[in-house]
């Protein structure tokens, strides 16, 4: 099933299913009845296509960290490298 909307994620199969239990704020639990009713679904896909998404920001979050870290170990492997291309090449 594909969602639309803020809640667009992977397509997800609902056939197989772990049973939880939960106990949420009474904010939380009006949201999660509005946005099922709203969108025309079941609480458990909007608890599902929630997860989802929030997992899928921590991941984009751990990817562009170790970018980032990769950037800087590159940069310095670079600076340390420019000493022998000095020696070798005299346009740098």
């Amino acid at each position: 099933m594909y969602m639309c909307g803020i809640l667009r994620c992977m397509s997800t199969d609902y056939t197989t299913r772990s049973s939880y239990s939960f106990r949420l704020p009474f904010g939380v639990a009006e949201v999660l009845e509005s946005l099922a009713s709203d969108l025309g679904l079941s609480k458990t896909q909007v608890v599902s296509e929630a997860i989802e998404l929030l997992n899928r920001q921590h991941m984009d979050a751990l990817i562009a960290q170790g970018f980032a870290e990769m950037a800087m170990e590159n940069r310095a492997d670079a600076q340390a490298a420019m000493p022998a291309a000095r020696e070798v090449s005299d346009e740098w």
